[in-house]
C-alpha cells in the first residue's frame, strides 16, 4: 500500500480488543461532535457495504466470542452503542445510520424509520441479514426488543 513514506506491506487484519471497540465508540462520538462544530447539519453513520459497523453485523466477518460477537443481539451491539453515543452527543434529531445487507438486494426493503428521533436507513435489510426476515419472530424481536429501545435511550 502507498503511504507518505512510500510503499508499505498491507497489514494483516485483526479483531479489535474489547477495549479498542469501546474506544472506537468514543471516537465516533468525538467525530460527530467535531462534524457539528465544523458546521454539519447532522451525521449519518455509515453501516453499509464493508464498513466497520457492517463487519460487526455479518457472521462471516465477525467471529468474536465476547459481547460483540455470536448472537444477533451481540453483533448489533456495536452499531447500537455507536448510534446511541452519537445521538447522546449531538442529538437524536441530527443522527442517522445507514444500514444495508449488500447481499439481499431487495429494493422493496429499503425504507426509512424514525425511532427516538434517530433515522434508520434500510433497517429492514439489516434485519433480514441478521434474523433471516424482519417479519419472522426473531427479526421482529430484534427490532422491538434490541434496536429500538437502545436507540430511544
Amino acid at each position: 500500500m502507498f503511504t507518505a513514506t512510500g510503499m508499505q506491506e498491507i497489514p494483516v487484519p485483526r479483531a479489535l480488543a474489547t477495549e479498542e471497540v469501546r474506544q472506537t465508540v468514543a471516537d465516533f462520538r468525538y467525530a460527530a461532535r467535531r462534524a457539528i462544530e465544523a458546521g454539519a447539519d447532522g451525521v449519518e453513520i455509515h453501516g453499509a457495504n464493508a464498513y466497520l459497523i457492517r463487519q460487526f453485523f455479518v457472521p462471516s466477518a465477525n467471529s468474536r466470542s465476547d459481547e460483540y460477537g455470536g448472537s444477533v443481539e451481540n453483533r448489533a451491539r456495536f452499531a447500537i452503542e455507536v448510534a446511541a453515543a452519537i445521538a447522546d452527543e449531538i442529538g437524536a434529531d441530527k443522527t442517522a445510520i445507514r444500514l444495508s445487507s449488500g447481499a439481499i438486494g431487495d429494493d422493496m426493503a429499503l425504507r426509512r424509520m424514525e425511532r427516538g428521533g434517530v433515522t434508520l436507513t434500510s433497517t429492514n435489510q439489516v434485519i433480514a441479514e441478521l434474523a433471516g426476515d424482519w417479519s419472522t419472530p426473531e427479526g421482529s424481536r430484534l427490532v422491538q426488543e434490541v434496536m429500538m429501545p437502545a436507540l430511544q435511550g
